[in-house]
């Protein structure tokens, strides 16, 4: 809990002004002392995303999609850090045999992934994470190789996008539409937006 709160405040001193800043660590605290009277009580910290079962869930996701879509051709633009969400929904797309492709999306400053499917190599890269994306700020490989693996299968591509423009797109989604998500759902939404521009639609 300490290294990801000063990691994730030394993020936040880039953006934000010393008031509230200093609110965002009051807000730490808080969690912190609630993680710890937590584990006093009895509680478990369950593995988060980097749990094999737990990702195994996410699976429902790409399965959820493709039973909506049917026999229509569709495409999933997937935010990605080490690829776990990516590879999950991607898999579970392949299992149906559908008309679905998965496309893997990340920020500029962690391209471990994106550009490595793009360029048509069979291996993601190791890279210094300088994105301010939190969530997917994984500069190592995880999940990246069977992630273009299976990628590639379906037919998808690989996007990068600039953080600017995917805090933007977060901030524009709780704004206008009401959808209160993480800042790692601006990535695919701001690519999936720039094709409506290209295209001459309505974002």
């Amino acid at each position: 809990v300490r290294v990801v709160t000063e990691y994730t405040t030394e993020k936040l001193l880039k953006r934000y002004t010393p008031e509230q800043l200093a609110a965002t660590k009051v807000g730490y605290a808080k969690a912190q002392e609630f993680i710890r009277r937590f584990v006093a009580a009895g509680g478990v910290l369950k593995e988060g995303s980097d749990s094999p079962r737990g990702m195994a869930g996410v699976e429902t996701i790409g399965l959820e999609i493709a039973e909506a879509m049917g026999d229509a051709p569709y495409s999933i633009f997937s935010p990605a850090g080490g690829g776990g969400l990516t590879l999950a929904t991607a898999l579970a797309v392949n299992r149906t045999k559908g008309r679905g492709r998965v496309h893997c999306v990340q920020p500029r400053g962690n391209d471990t992934i994106a550009s490595q499917l793009r360029a048509g190599e069979i291996a993601a890269r190791a890279v210094t994470s300088t994105t301010s994306v939190s969530g997917l700020q994984v500069g190592s490989v995880l999940d990246g190789n069977e992630v273009i693996s299976v990628c590639r299968r379906l037919g998808g591509n690989g996007y990068v996008v600039d953080d600017e423009s995917v805090f933007n797109w977060q901030a524009r989604l709780a704004r206008e539409e009401g959808i209160f998500c993480g800042i790692s759902s601006g990535c695919n939404v701001t690519f999936t937006c720039s094709i409506r521009i290209t295209c001459g639609c309505a974002p």
